[in-house]
């Protein structure tokens, strides 16, 4: 990756289509390659206190985590669609990636390999 290259995070929020055609708009005019990521957020144990886990069963709580990750796959696939739009849009070189955490060194470190 070079300086003119841009890493952009993309999630479901609004703002995150103003990133990316900001972004975007910056990639194409200085030539430079667009790289969306988007972080795959997993349930912080903060919000599964073990005094609720203990009054549930394992199915129970299988069900809490599996309709997480069909949440969050569902949010990946309207992101990517979205920032795809938007860099086929402006004519934008880009690259697509998923990271497997909400932990801000990842989103570091990914854009650590690029340079």
């Amino acid at each position: 990756m070079s300086y003119r290259d841009i890493l952009v995070e993309i999630d479901g929020s609004s703002a995150a289509r103003v990133r990316a055609e900001l972004a975007a708009g910056l990639a194409v005019k200085f030539g430079g390659r667009l790289i969306g990521v988007f972080t795959r957020a997993r349930i912080a144990p903060p919000f599964m206190p073990a005094e609720v886990t203990a009054v549930m069963t394992a199915l129970e709580v299988q069900r809490i985590y599996d309709a997480h990750e069909e949440a969050v796959g569902k949010a990946a696939e309207a992101a990517r669609t979205t920032f795809e739009s938007i860099a086929a849009g402006a004519g934008a070189q880009s690259d697509w990636l998923e990271l497997g955490g909400s932990d801000l060194q990842e989103l570091v470190a990914c854009a650590a390999v690029w340079i």
